[in-house]
């Protein structure tokens, strides 16, 4: 019996205590030893002396343990190695061998961790045929469900919401209105306390994004008539209310209500023209679309604003670059690394709800200029004003390296310009032929862009082209507004 202290190098066994000390076998693919060693300390410094009594015991013609597994004389990178259980997982290296529940007598096994485990045997088939792919099928539990539960909620609040706004008639108008407040009052009041008492954030969320649609049903039944544009101006106003609130009340879907609230503004403002002036929806879409696409340029310096993140100080003169100590009068002391982070993830947060919400905005305020499903034909100037800002909208997520924002960009552009193709052809003003020509060549370039461009590496000339084909779309977009909205016809009337 070898006995190894608590470095793992082999001693007499004189200098721990027999109690301490834990009997196994380790077993290597040629070689087995039978040693002792201390069960108080951590997997992580056991395994080195493992290592050296096994190199000391290699049959002959073995020369070390990167040999014992194939990896010969020519191998000279390093080999992690790990104690495992027959059939089992890895032993944790930070743990030790008593919290591990490693008894006297157990036989371990040592092997490289670059070495996967081999897939168990099973005598019964129907049990082999179950356990196929069983850990990579995501299983349902607690976090599918709250999920599930979370979208049920939301799509019941929305579904209610359009009935009250659909069916609704002269009479029972103020009683939906008021129905759908109480409601969204409750859901706000719900997610705050969950959120600030129990500390579930994502049950909060829940609650909120069923509060925001009430909101806006609540507001725009309050007031009377056909639904029309004081309907949307007031529904708007109420949902970036609500969507405020719950933000300082429960501090959760920070994105959602930024986004929400982004979205309430816009809506808002493109309501109120519509009831100040007589300009048509195209124009009124023309000028919300091009504002919505200068509001993504502002985007990132909104978040920085809306999260408060301190900016770098700037050394006054006569100051040192790199002072022992942070001068509050040059510039503030710097804010701590923890706090850097929360608010980080703030501004991030609030980047993904600002552009989200720019991005939709522009895809709807583009579709309003387009005058789909019109039955004189198609309206070219709002056509190609809908296109360009699609392809803007596209072209703008590859600058977003985060998951969100760049399918807000690309999934808003890619649906513009599926929906012009769906409005030309249900409208019958444009030829069949034509229309799948365009749909059979978007799907093409959606499979060559999405399958083929993330694998291959461009060269800087294809990078340049790709941008200045950007930066012209959006240099096109000022003066496509323009056109639909009939400026260049009232100057030359001038």
């Amino acid at each position: 019996m070898n006995n190894i202290d608590v470095a793992g190098r082999p001693t007499n066994g004189s200098g721990t205590a027999q109690s301490d000390l834990c009997r196994l076998s380790v077993r290597t693919e040629h070689t087995q030893i039978d040693l002792a060693v201390p069960h108080t300390v951590s997997v992580a410094m056991i395994v080195p002396g493992i290592v050296d009594l096994i190199d000391q015991h290699a049959p002959f013609g073995q020369h070390g343990t990167a040999d014992l597994f194939g990896g010969g004389e020519g191998r000279t990178e390093a080999i992690q190695w790990a104690l495992s259980r027959l059939g089992q997982a890895p032993l944790d290296a930070a743990r030790t061998l008593a919290e591990h529940g490693v008894r006297d007598g157990e036989l371990l096994v040592l092997t490289p961790t670059e070495r996967a485990a081999p897939p168990p045997l099973f005598d019964d088939l129907m049990h082999n045929v179950a356990a196929v792919d069983a850990d990579r099928h995501r299983r349902w539990g607690p976090g599918p469900a709250r999920a599930m539960s979370a979208v049920v909620a939301a799509a019941a609040a929305v579904v209610g919401s359009a009935t009250l706004m659909t069916a609704r008639s002269t009479a029972d108008g103020v009683a939906g209105a008021l129905a759908a407040l109480v409601v969204a009052v409750l859901a706000l009041t719900a997610g705050a306390l969950v959120s600030r008492v129990y500390r579930d954030r994502y049950a909060a969320t829940a609650l909120v994004g069923c509060a925001l649609p009430l909101a806006f049903t609540a507001g725009a039944l309050m007031v009377p008539g056909h639904l029309g544009a004081a309907h949307l101006f007031l529904g708007s106003v109420a949902c970036g209310v609500f969507a405020v609130l719950a933000v300082r009340a429960g501090g959760v879907g920070l994105a959602l209500c930024t986004a929400t609230a982004t979205g309430a503004v816009l809506a808002g403002a493109a309501a109120a023209a519509g009831m100040l002036t007589d300009q048509p929806r195209h124009v009124i879409g023309a000028v919300l679309g091009a504002a919505a696409l200068a509001g993504l340029a502002i985007a990132p310096r909104l978040s920085i604003l809306l999260a408060t993140l301190p900016l770098p100080p700037v050394p006054s003169p006569g100051t040192p670059l790199d002072p022992d100590e942070p001068d509050s009068d040059a510039g503030g002391v710097p804010a701590a690394f923890e706090g850097l982070q929360t608010r980080a993830r703030r501004a991030h947060r609030h980047l993904t709800g600002l552009v989200c919400a720019m991005a939709l905005t522009t895809a709807a305020g583009a579709l309003m200029s387009a005058r789909l499903f019109a039955d004189d034909g198609i309206y070219w100037p709002g056509t190609m004003f809908a296109s360009v800002c699609a392809v803007v909208l596209m072209l703008r997520g590859r600058g977003h390296s985060s998951l969100a924002p760049a399918a807000a960009l690309i999934g808003s552009g890619a649906a513009t310009l599926a929906l012009l193709v769906t409005g030309a052809a249900v409208a019958g003003t444009g030829p069949s032929l034509a229309l799948f020509a365009l749909a059979v060549l978007g799907a093409g370039a959606a499979l060559t862009l999405g399958m083929l461009a993330p694998e291959h590496a461009f060269s800087p000339v294809t990078r340049r082209s790709v941008e200045i084909v950007d930066y012209a779309a959006i240099a096109a977009v000022v003066p496509l507004a323009c056109w639909v909205s009939g400026l260049f016809a009232t100057m030359r009337g001038l």
